[in-house]
């Protein structure tokens, strides 16, 4: 998300400042790089074809296509850097909705990724058997005589 902000007793010399996704940048668009998401891709695209599709607009950082950890499909996004704001944003306008490889395209800027708990620490039962199940001492908290 970009944002224009104005720093406080901000003087001649100082440049107003911009926010991408909460990091401060100054206004010259050529030196920002921007993380592009791109969604709805083929399963059998290559890296190779999305850096030819987006070098139409300008230089390329990095390609990377998502694929499933266990069998090494992909899984139908992936990721585009660009170094300029200005021919990423061009990118993002000029494919966004456009047919590659038979399908239309989901082109926007990439959202910053979110921190994920570690599963193995993640706390609560994963299910099987636990002290908490021996409270009882085997027998059922509900009466025998049919107390429904």
């Amino acid at each position: 998300m970009l944002h224009s902000i104005r720093s406080q007793g901000e003087t001649a010399l100082r440049k107003p400042l911009i926010v991408i996704d909460g990091k401060y940048y100054g206004l010259e668009p050529e030196r920002i790089q921007m993380n592009i998401y791109i969604g709805n891709l083929p399963f059998n695209a290559a890296e190779d074809e999305l850096k030819e599709l987006f070098a139409a607009f300008g230089q390329v950082d990095s390609v990377s296509l998502i694929k499933d950890k266990f069998t090494g499909q992909s899984r139908g996004f992936g990721f585009v850097e660009m170094p300029n704001l200005k021919e990423a944003q061009a990118a993002i306008a000029g494919l966004n909705g456009k047919d590659f490889m038979g399908r239309n395209l989901t082109v926007n800027p990439a959202r910053p990724r979110e921190e994920r708990k570690d599963s193995y620490s993640s706390g609560g039962s994963r299910g099987g058997y636990d002290n908490k199940r021996r409270t009882t001492g085997g027998k059922s908290n509900r009466s025998r005589s049919g107390g429904y």
